[in-house]
């Protein structure tokens, strides 16, 4: 287990929040999460309320409902 200096330095160089390594989530999970919801959101709007239940469904199955 890497010191939490090292941790910074290396999110640091990649460009990564600390946690994003300290937790082993890919770099772009918050930008696809936040893509996800945003999405669900469009699709509640406009009524497709199967279409935002299968994507909730799947955001909170850790996995894309597409």
């Amino acid at each position: 287990m890497p010191s939490p200096e090292a941790l910074a330095h290396f999110a640091g160089r990649l460009g990564l929040p600390v946690d994003d390594l300290r937790h082993g989530r890919p770099a772009n999970a918050a930008a696809e999460l936040a893509a996800e919801q945003a999405a669900a959101r469009r699709d509640l709007s406009a009524g497709r309320l199967d279409a935002a239940e299968r994507a909730l469904t799947g955001m909170r199955a850790g996995r894309s409902a597409v």
